[in-house]
């Protein structure tokens, strides 16, 4: 299958991060996949050729540009997507344009963020979303949510087919706590994060340092490396009977019954075929479920008044 994802750029940002992890899980799938820039490459394209996905920029300038959108309909005619992942309203609008009255394959749009305009802008963005649906420019929509409050407003007033989210053995909500409203819901759930970047593989020491500029956690303090390694941590005795802590963490958002599919990132094809490559069917127990759920509630990461408030005593002291 080719994959073809469009975005305005790759510069460091959760949507780039997101797009790099999902084409690098795709490719190791077996997919030929390529990512379209709209407007310049940005800082995250280099990760991505090294991990030998192709990457090219369509350099379109600021207002109207019909030259930027010839440039788009010759490189998609020339990778013959059978699916086009587009990010936001911009890229799936040039898009749509590009491609207009040409034999194409299924567009997919993925709007990120929903969660973070005020209703009034929110109404208008899923009425775009509708539109794009009713007008037979996508078979599907969803969007990016980030806490149980975007859960709430998109199952009380949206009509959309699924939602993305963090689910993760360090980030059990949202998704934990609004599981009966999601399933009677009808929504697909997508997890992403499950790996909490790497360090839910159990690889790193408290002493780990990324020097990388490419690497998101180059910018992670020393401090904020060593806790999130003690909180991975906690999660060692699902060894045991997992096998190792990455699948361990690979199964955690599968043990909910609303999750459908979890995107994993990887940095190279190897690396995905020697730790998925073949990953055996079997679940967590319900034992491990019940201890995991006491870990996480000693770490405080259920979000509770009490929890809220040592979180805030915590950056106020600066630790």
């Amino acid at each position: 299958m080719k994959i073809v994802h469009l975005v305005e750029s790759l510069d460091r940002g959760g949507l780039e991060r997101m797009v790099c992890d999902l084409a690098r899980v795709q490719r190791s799938g077996g997919a030929h996949v390529s990512v379209l820039c709209l407007f310049h490459a940005g800082t995250l394209a280099a990760e991505l050729g090294a991990a030998g996905i192709g990457v090219s920029a369509i350099n379109k300038r600021s207002g109207n540009d019909l030259r930027a959108l010839w440039r788009l309909r010759g490189a998609l005619r020339a990778l013959t997507p059978d699916v086009i992942h587009t990010h936001n309203a911009v890229a799936n609008y040039h898009c749509i344009a590009a491609m207009r009255w040409s034999r194409r394959g299924p567009v997919i749009n993925t709007r990120h963020g929903m969660g973070e305009a005020p209703d009034s802008r929110l109404e208008r963005r899923y009425e775009q979303l509708y539109r794009i649906r009713r007008d037979g420019k996508a078979r599907f929509i969803g969007v990016s949510l980030k806490n149980a409050a975007d859960i709430d407003y998109v199952c009380a007033h949206t009509r959309i087919d699924g939602i993305q989210m963090t689910v993760s053995l360090l980030d059990p909500e949202p998704l934990s706590v609004r599981l009966e409203k999601l399933r009677g819901s009808g929504l697909a759930v997508v997890a992403h994060s499950a790996l909490r970047e790497g360090f839910l593989t159990g690889k790193y020491p408290r002493n780990a340092r990324f020097t990388d500029p490419l690497d998101q956690r180059s910018s992670w303090s020393a401090q904020r490396i060593a806790t999130t390694v003690d909180q991975a941590e906690r999660f060692r005795f699902l060894e045991a009977g997992q096998g190792s802590m990455l699948l361990a963490a690979a199964r955690y958002p599968l043990a909910f019954d609303v999750v459908s599919t979890v995107v994993l990132g990887t940095r190279s094809v190897s690396y995905a075929d020697s730790n998925f490559g073949v990953v055996p069917t079997a679940g967590l127990t319900p034992g491990e479920l019940a201890r995991i759920a006491a870990v996480q509630r000693e770490l405080e990461l259920f979000d509770t008044l009490g929890s809220r408030w040592r979180r805030r005593l915590s950056r106020l002291l600066g630790r």
